[in-house]
């Protein structure tokens, strides 16, 4: 199983012709034309993402259409490549696909039981799993009378039908109801949908499994009608144009029904601009736009790997910044097909140009200037691509920034990003194929950042992103053995939860939810001795139910509890659901009372509750007045500049820890800052605000205050005036030493200093036991960490 997340690429048309350009190194450069295709498509039929006029007609183009202004065309890298020759004026993406990323861990997040008195249960909406499918014949998704619980079900492995209207809509095999129950009575021979790897059966139980005949394994909403999409290849990745799709066909058949349907997308990459501007992520945040619908995203789990850094560049000094590549296995072997994918953003759109240097210090790439794309291949089998400001690359709104590809017969060891010019830069890193799930994928060898870790879609302020809280320390497998999980802190963040901010500032993730070694849904063909399978025999707890770990299974019970709050109120829009889950989430173990944790920015809101979300909801609009008030900030530190801003959010609660209100609200005062968003409040127990650094206030520290509008204590309160200081700096590392030294920074000038420690300790999600290196200290998760807001409390 491969739940850490993988590569996207904004590709475009990239039809420009080729060019017989070198370098000094003497080797042979290009500028990127249609081998770009050849590049970066699978070798398989796929899924693209089309930009188009929102007047144009996208089924007279032989497209899918998604929403005005957006469709997705399926086929093979020629007919995409000819449909992209055809029509220049039109964007087109090529992308490598996403990777997929509870009897303890349901009463943990405090859904209602079956013993409550007229209990939600998800009755009367629609729960969307898009994944690698379901196994239809698990006892969990069929009624008492054997009956299926499934709607529909949209296979894009299956076979379409000539003219059938849906097969032909979506570009795959549609089952309804009747023909699923056909099937298990055995009525319906041949091909049937399942679900080879097991990931979506996993999740699909974590959000609305009904715990089968022994009711043991329950999810959050039992009786959802479910809407189940199989988007994965058969080695569990997801191509971004069917997970859009896949959406799209979860909300018309909801909407068809007339009923609310939230969507659990437990997919995600690193590659990207982490901001939302991407074709994907605007594209599902325009579709969970509107009543009675939702999309809920796994957070990703690299918030242990040093895969994200920044580093200020200055004029007249080439930086570099290693990147280590261990081998396939993660201890040497040879790669024979890798990828890995360099996503830059430039900051404040400075002009730095990008290269790349192979180990031993071989010219790869010279530093590419703007308005290039450069391709070589440097040695034997290695092909590099290098493109620099091309908006047909990056696709990404108004991005700017820079991508490197490298792929091919990588060698074992360590490569450098080389750059030049003057600008502030974040870089992520993504691996594929060979080059990904823990040991195998590429590192910052040194200066890694948890900070900006979070995936892409889960970076898009208009979705839902879900985070990882550990519920227990071990479980007992169907060998009666106990299984122990290292690093598991029950009610505290699991190590490999990514964390926010987004690169553009809103907090990431919103909520955390459990997600270390839950038990679920097993499917029949899941076993690692399947091919793609996902459970290893020692996590098998009994022929039906599995345990496995990652965010991927923490997103499904916050879809499950948005399936809960529609069936309360079905007019409930995406935002109304993340404020009343924010408002119901409870603290971490190692959350001080006022908040103010050096994690905040990895933590969210806090632990989600389901009951405390209801009681937001039902407490409207007479809400009890408040006794505590917690605040977190998103980031570490304002940037000096005042272009990125700082998003804040404070919870207040009652003596029964449950949403409360300020009568007569909440007042924010700062020092050294301005609001950038104004103190909103958009559901009971719940307030938000972002601020920016004042000019000239680099090296010194801003405050921010909040405290009751009302001058008269409130019965039974205790302080509820909050103060807190938070550094300012031109980086995360400038802000916490005031100076800023090679050794503290994210890169070095070459032949200079080096960079500082680095945190990242590799997770192969897929074992139970965490892959360390025990001479490494977590320097900088401390580090990072470490510059959190300092709290005083009133």
């Amino acid at each position: 199983m491969r739940l850490v997340a993988a590569s996207l690429l904004a590709l475009g048309a990239l039809l420009g012709a080729s060019s017989g350009a070198a370098e000094p190194s003497t080797l042979a450069i290009g500028r990127v034309g249609t081998s770009a295709v050849e590049l970066l498509a699978p070798p398989r039929p796929f899924f693209a993402l089309v930009s188009l006029p929102a007047s144009a007609d996208a089924e007279r183009l032989g497209l899918h259409p998604v929403v005005p202004g957006l469709a997705v065309i399926d086929g093979d890298a020629a007919r995409i490549a000819g449909f992209a020759r055809a029509h220049p004026e039109l964007g087109v993406e090529i992308r490598p696909p996403l990777r997929p990323k509870l009897d303890v861990a349901r009463a943990f997040v405090g859904a209602p039981s079956s013993a409550t008195p007229s209990p939600l249960d998800g009755t009367g909406t629609y729960v969307g799993i898009v994944d690698t499918g379901l196994d239809i014949t698990h006892p969990d998704f069929r009624n008492a009378d054997g009956t299926t619980r499934i709607a529909w079900f949209l296979d894009f492995a299956g076979d379409k039908r000539e003219g059938n209207v849906l097969d032909q809509r979506y570009g795959g095999r549609v089952w309804d109801r009747s023909e699923i129950d056909a099937i298990l009575k055995g009525a319906a021979p041949g091909k049937i949908p399942g679900d080879d790897e097991g990931h979506g059966t996993h999740v699909t139980g974590i959000a609305a499994g009904n715990g089968g005949p022994s009711r043991t394994y329950v999810g959050v909403a039992p009786k959802a009608d479910l809407v189940i999409v199989r988007a994965s290849d058969a080695f569990g990745g997801v191509d971004e144009g069917a997970a859009i799709l896949g959406a799209k066909f979860v909300f018309d058949r909801a909407a068809e029904a007339r009923v609310p349907a939230v969507v659990n997308l437990s997919l995600g990459t690193q590659y990207g601009a982490h901001d939302g501007t991407s074709k994907f992520e605007r594209g599902l945040t325009e579709l969970a736009h509107g009543p009675g619908r939702a999309i809920v995203v796994a957070a990703s789990n690299e918030g242990h790997i040093p895969i994200h850094t920044s580093v200020r560049v200055s004029p007249g000094g080439t930086y570099r910044i290693p990147v280590q590549l261990r081998g396939a296995d993660g201890r040497g072997a040879a790669y024979r097909d890798a990828q890995v994918f360099v996503w830059i953003n430039k900051r404040d759109r400075g002009d730095v140009r990008l290269g790349v240097r192979g180990p031993g210090d071989a010219p790869w790439m010279a530093p590419v200037p703007r308005g290039e794309a450069l391709e070589t291949k440097p040695a034997k089998d290695v092909r590099v691509l290098v493109a620099n400001d091309v908006p047909r690359f990056l696709d990404e709104g108004d991005t700017s920034g820079a991508i490197a590809v490298l792929q091919g017969a990588l060698p074992v060891g360590t490569f450098e990003l080389e750059l030049e010019g003057d600008g502030a830069v974040e870089i992520w890193l993504q691996g594929s194929r060979e080059a990904i799930d823990g040991p195998g994928m590429p590192f910052f060898q040194r200066g890694g950042q948890i900070e900006g870790t979070i995936g892409v879609p889960a970076s898009a302020a208009g979705l839902l992103s879900v985070g990882c809280v550990g519920t227990r320390t071990e479980f007992v497998n169907q060998k009666k053995r106990t299984v122990g999980i290292e690093d598991a802190v029950v009610g505290g963040r699991c190590f490999f939860s990514s964390a926010g901010p987004a690169a553009n500032g809103p907090m990431r993730p919103d909520i955390l939810a459990p997600g270390h070694y839950v038990i679920s849904s097993l499917a029949r063909s899941a076993l690692l001795a399947a091919p793609g399978g996902a459970f290893d025999l020692s996590q098998i707890v009994d022929p039906e139910h599995g345990a496995l770990a990652g965010t991927s299974m923490s997103a499904p019970f916050a879809a499950g509890a948005a399936a809960l709050l529609f069936q309360r109120d079905p007019t409930l829009t995406q935002e109304d659901v993340r404020a009343l889950l924010q408002a119901g989430a409870r603290p971490l173990v190692d959350d001080p009372p006022a908040g103010g944790s050096s994690r905040d920015f990895a933590k969210g809101a806090g632990i989600l509750d389901v009951g405390g979300a209801l009681a937001a909801l039902d407490r409207r609009p007479a809400p009890p007045p408040a006794t505590t008030l917690s605040l977190r900030l998103g980031a570490t530190y304002l940037a000096a500049d005042g272009g990125l801003p700082v998003y804040a959010l404070a919870i207040a609660h009652d003596a029964n820890g449950l949403p409360a209100d300020l009568p007569g609200g909440l007042l924010l005062e700062t020092e050294g800052a301005s609001a950038r968003v104004a103190l909103e409040h958009p559901a009971v127990g719940v307030y938000r605000f972002a601020i920016v650094a004042q000019p000239g206030r680099g090296g010194t520290d801003a405050r921010v205050r909040l405290r009751p509008a009302l001058a008269a204590p409130i019965p039974g309160s205790g302080a509820l005036t909050i103060e807190r200081e938070i550094p300012i700096g031109a980086d995360r590392w400038d802000a916490r030493d005031g100076v800023r030294t090679g050794g503290g920074c994210a890169a070095g000038r070459a032949g200079g200093a080096g960079f500082g420690a680095f945190a990242g300790l590799l997770l192969a999600l897929t074992s139970l036991r965490r892959c360390r290196d025990r001479s490494r200290a977590p320097a900088t998760e401390a580090r990072s960490g470490a510059t959190g807001g300092r709290d005083r409390r009133g």
